[in-house]
Parts: C-alpha cells; structure tokens; sequence
C-alpha cells in the first residue's frame, strides 16, 4: 500500500480515514478466508455479506470516534447525523459479489462530504494493495465539487497506464461500464454509443471502475448515480484530481454520468445524442 499523508487544512481527516481504511483492508482480506454468511438485499444480484456490515460498523464507528460532531452515510448503516454539517460516506466492500466469489475486483471507498461538495476521497484497491486518494481545494472564484481544484498520490505504475493509455485515440478507447444490460447491449450487439469504441470491461465495482480511470487504466467509465453516493463520491474525486472529466448525458432513456478523457466523453456524448 502507498503511505500518502494529508496536506493543508484537511490533514488529520484525511491522515484518520486512511489508516481506517488500511486496517478495514487487512479485516476484509481476513474475512475472506471464512465461511461467510450472505445474504440477498434488493435483487439476485445484490449481495452482502456479514463482512459488509462488520466493515461497515468499523469504519463509522472508527471516523466518528475521531470526529464527534461529523455525521455518516454508509451502504449498510444507513444515515447518522451529525452537527457540523460534514459527512462520511462509506462503501465498506464495493463488489461484494466478486469478494464472496473469492475474486480481487472489489474495493474499500470512505468520502468526506460538506453539502454537495467531496472534501476528500480513498479508495482502497484490493487487487493490488493501492490506496486511490485525493484532497479537495477549493477554488473561491469557482465553487462546486466539479470545479474545486485537487491534489492526489501519483503512483508510478499510473502514470505508467497514463501514458499508455493516452497514446490511443477515441475509437480505441476501454470504457468501463457500470449499467443495467439495456443500456448496454442491444440485439446487434453494444448499444451505441459503445459500439464506436474499442471495448469494454464489466468489473463489478464502480469505485474500482473510477480509481482505474483516474489512473488511466480505462479511458473513461460509465455509470449512473441514483442515490448510493458511497458509490461514486470518493471515485469522481480522485478522477477530476487526475484531470479527468466527470458529466451527465442519456443512452437508452437512461441518465447516465461519464468520467474519464474528455475526448472520449466528448465522442461518447455526441454519439449518444444522435
């Protein structure tokens, strides 16, 4: 794991949730080892494990021990309130499917929130070991999450992928997707606009899908919000401290979010619009 600490105002919060979330790692690559017991929430496909909520309770517990007045916002533990106005959210194994399958693709996301805006993401890579992260710098003559500047751990291995990646042009661009199947598959194969790309990948974890964009490993990523924000919070931070672009458009009656290059979300957008 990369050891990145916190800088500038927001450096004992972010110094806290990275060390939670290195020890969550180690907990759920101990859990993993035993027989787990799962369960379904809102479809077949919706799983979680007693890991998920053990994580779940950890983490909270852990950040709001740390920051009293803070309030959290957590997949398994619902709402806690709080009185500065700040939230944590947390996504304690975002591809639960893949992590009771025994599989890597699977990740830890915690978020630090104020209104709209994401003060600070992590997300812990569990295929690799890397802690994803960045640190919101808020721009007073532009304010807003999308428009705050950031600052991010540069691992060598992504700028590596970075370069790669970049040296490709749109119509073989990798964009991960993180959508039902009608969006993504018709009867002649991708929907479009997806079939004017090079090819996709399904990895089953949109905090992965958003940390391996903003490394480079996918040119952009395909996803919708709806209300899970421990979902997408820390993830469209760390891409937008990376360059990267983060903007809605629609496919298939479908309001979508697309992150990544932009001049992939560019020829993404028109096609769809046409």
């Amino acid at each position: 794991m990369n050891r990145a600490a916190g800088t500038g105002p927001l450096a004992p919060e972010f110094d806290a949730a990275a060390e939670v979330i290195r020890r969550a790692a180690v907990l759920a690559r101990q859990g993993q080892d035993r027989l787990l017991d799962i369960s379904v929430k809102s479809g077949p496909a919706d799983l979680v494990s007693a890991v998920d909520r053990e994580l779940d309770a950890f983490i909270v517990e852990r950040l709001l021990d740390r920051f009293p007045a803070d309030g959290s916002l957590s997949e398994e533990g619902g709402r806690r309130p709080g009185t500065s106005g700040r939230t944590w959210v947390v996504d304690p194994i975002d591809g639960t499917h893949n992590y009771v399958a025994g599989l890597p693709y699977h990740a830890i996301s915690i978020a630090l929130t104020q209104g709209s805006q994401t003060l600070l993401g992590l997300i812990y890579d569990a295929t690799d070991g890397t802690i994803h992260s960045a640190i919101a710098v808020p721009d007073a003559a532009a304010p807003g999450p999308a428009s705050a500047g950031t600052t991010a751990p540069a691992l060598d291995a992504d700028r590596g992928a970075d370069a790669r990646r970049g040296q490709l042009d749109v119509p073989s661009a990798l964009v991960a997707v993180n959508l039902p199947a009608q969006a993504i598959f018709s009867e002649a194969g991708l929907h479009p606009p997806l079939d004017r790309i090079g090819d996709i990948r399904i990895t089953g974890s949109l905090c992965l899908d958003l940390a391996w964009t903003a490394a480079g490993r996918f040119d952009a990523c395909a996803y919708r919000h709806r209300d899970n924000p421990w979902d997408w919070a820390a993830g469209e931070l760390i891409a937008l401290s990376r360059g990267r672009s983060v903007t809605s458009t629609q496919w298939a009656s479908t309001e979508i979010v697309l992150a990544g290059r932009s001049d992939v979300i560019a020829a993404l957008t028109h096609s769809a619009a046409r």
